[in-house]
C-alpha cells in the first residue's frame, strides 16, 4: 500500500467525531495524526456576512472536494499543507497547518463517505450513532 493507512470517523453533528478522533490519534502518537473534513468547507468570503450565516453547513455541498482532492493526493507523497477553517467567518484562514507524514491518518467529518470516490481510500470507517436527543 501506498501511502499511510486512512481511517474514517463518521457520524451526525455533533455526535462526538472529533472527540473519538482526538483520543484514537492520541493513543497511536506519534504514528498518527488527526484531519478534520470541518477544515475544508467552502471559503465563503465572497459572500455578505449576513449570507454566510445561512449556509447549510450539514450538506456535502459545503465541502470544497477539490481542494480535499489535492490534499488527499498530497499526503501519499509526503508533507503537505492543511487548511485551517475560521468558524466565526466562515472563511479560510489565510495560515496553513504542515503535517508532515505519519503512517495513519484519522480523518473525521460528517461526509467523509459521502462521496463514492472517496469509499476505497479508508481502510476502516468508524461510524459513531449517537440519537439527535444525545448530541451536543
Amino acid at each position: 500500500m501506498n501511502g499511510p493507512v486512512h481511517i474514517a470517523v463518521v457520524g451526525g453533528s455533533g455526535s462526538g467525531k472529533t472527540w473519538l478522533a482526538e483520543r484514537l490519534a492520541a493513543a497511536l502518537a506519534p504514528r498518527a495524526a488527526r484531519l478534520s473534513l470541518d477544515d475544508f468547507y467552502r471559503d465563503l468570503s465572497s459572500l455578505p456576512v449576513a449570507e454566510r450565516d445561512r449556509v447549510n453547513f450539514d450538506d456535502p455541498a459545503a465541502i470544497d472536494w477539490e481542494k480535499f482532492r489535492e490534499v488527499l493526493a498530497g499526503l501519499t507523497s509526503g508533507a503537505v499543507d492543511l487548511p485551517l477553517y475560521d468558524f466565526a467567518t466562515h472563511t479560510r484562514k489565510a495560515e496553513t497547518r504542515r503535517l508532515e507524514p505519519v503512517p495513519v491518518l484519522i480523518w473525521d467529518g460528517l461526509w467523509l463517505l459521502h462521496p463514492d470516490w472517496l469509499h476505497g481510500k479508508f481502510a476502516f470507517s468508524i461510524y459513531v450513532d449517537c440519537s439527535p436527543e444525545e448530541r451536543f
